[in-house]
């Protein structure tokens, strides 16, 4: 983060040399006194001469489309005095390291894979990750994963304040940098927010995907030579699981959907890894025919992954739709670990016969707010083996379950009743 302090009892203009910044980075006005905060009636930033939109807080994030161009903050006072920050010069378009290895991961679906949460700026993406950007270029990412010029216009292309523009395409990034030192990672967003099956977006064909395509395979024809598309990471479903048509379609019209993107996209085959995301419990926008289609695919298509968002606990909502900040930075190594099933195409479970076991017991000691119970016995270990685990409670509160694990390992949600 880059600090710029200003001093408003001075001249118009503040007595600091330019300097330099890159995409990501944020610009902050500070050193206000109280007296001055309180004479400071308006913020703005400039791109060169014009004025940003959308740009009226005392910080500023830097975002693709300031590559190249100088930016510069507006402190408006009461009695009409204007002051300007000394320029910023954003670094311009740039190519990936010569000599590492370069991955490409795809980022598709509605907006439950871009992200509308608030930015709290609790961690940053890695050092070195690019993105595909609006400049149709690669350039260091921004504070959010640019999805595309259909972003226009929309909340989510806000970034001055940093509202409304977080993911977990972020630590997915950090967990995937952490797993493979020495690769240039570089991230493509296609992501489209409200568009479904059902209403025709994301079929081969339509509008959605059309451009989808087109933006993934101009990115990669300009990726170094060698790149490898290592994974499409895909979160959707909300706006098919709104009615009866949509969630019967669903399965069908996804299926055909993995097979026409990989198909189409260059450098994918039908081994190149596909993880799909859970959906959000206590939503109105969760339905148990759309949850099943994602949290089964790894056992109806080869090379693809589940991503759950109940682990390590219960996802949840700032808006009774999109993920707060905290479950984002927790979606974000699920996808990574599903990225490693999809890879080693592994399925969720397996085909062997069952042979019935015995009913354990285990009492969990709940408060208002919280309750967890360790160490239960469930039998020796096998190779081929289903645990069903049943939560219930009896109180004035719900005990809604957060997470699960069995010998380490997270156990995945199938419903809620």
């Amino acid at each position: 983060m880059l600090s710029i302090g200003i001093n408003l009892a001075n001249s118009t203009t503040i007595g600091l040399s330019n300097y330099a910044v890159q995409v990501g980075d944020r610009i902050d006005i500070t050193s206000l006194t109280a007296d001055a905060a309180k004479r400071a009636t308006a913020y703005a930033w400039l791109r060169q001469t014009t004025v940003i939109s959308g740009a009226t807080q005392p910080f500023y994030i830097v975002q693709s489309a300031d590559a190249g161009q100088e930016i510069t903050g507006r402190v408006t006072l009461e009695d009409g005095t204007v002051l300007l920050t000394p320029a910023a010069t954003v670094a311009g378009v740039v190519a990936p390291p010569a000599g590492n290895p370069v991955h490409i991961l795809i980022v598709a679906g509605q907006s439950g894979a871009s992200g509308r949460a608030v930015d709290d700026f609790v961690d940053a993406w890695p050092a070195g990750v690019l993105e595909w950007s609006a400049n149709d270029g690669w350039e260091p990412v921004g504070s959010r994963l640019f999805q595309g010029p259909w972003e226009a216009g929309r909340s989510i292309a806000v970034g001055d304040a940093g509202t409304a523009n977080f993911g977990w395409a972020r630590s997915f990034a950090a967990a995937y940098a952490a797993a493979n030192p020495g690769v240039t990672l570089l991230m493509v967003g296609v992501a489209d927010g409200g568009k479904g099956f059902v209403n025709n977006d994301w079929n081969k064909g339509n509008p959605s995907y059309d451009q989808a395509v087109a933006r993934c395979n101009a990115a990669i024809a300009a990726a170094p030579a060698g790149a490898t598309v290592e994974g499409i990471l895909w979160h959707q479903g909300e706006n098919d699981a709104q009615s009866p048509a949509g969630r019967t379609a669903f399965k069908g019209a996804f299926d055909q959907f993995i097979a026409d993107f990989r198909a189409d996209i260059t450098g994918t085959s039908a081994t190149t890894p596909f993880v799909t995301g859970g959906h959000f419990p206590g939503t109105s926008y969760y339905q148990d025919a759309i949850q099943t289609v994602h949290q089964s695919l790894p056992n109806r298509i080869p090379y693809t992954g589940y991503a759950d968002p109940s682990s390590p606990t219960e996802a949840l909502t700032f808006d009774g739709v999109h993920l707060n900040a905290a479950s984002n930075r927790n979606f974000g190594p699920q996808y990574f670990k599903a990225l490693t099933t999809a890879k080693a195409n592994t399925t969720l479970g397996g085909g062997g016969a069952i042979t019935l076991g015995t009913m354990v017991g285990a009492s969990m000691t709940a408060s208002a707010s919280s309750g967890s119970v360790a160490g239960v016995a469930i039998g020796a270990a096998a190779a081929d083996r289903l645990v069903l685990i049943g939560i219930g409670y009896r109180s004035t509160f719900q005990v809604t379950p957060k997470s699960v694990q069995i010998g380490g390992i997270d156990a995945v949600r199938v419903d809620r009743f």
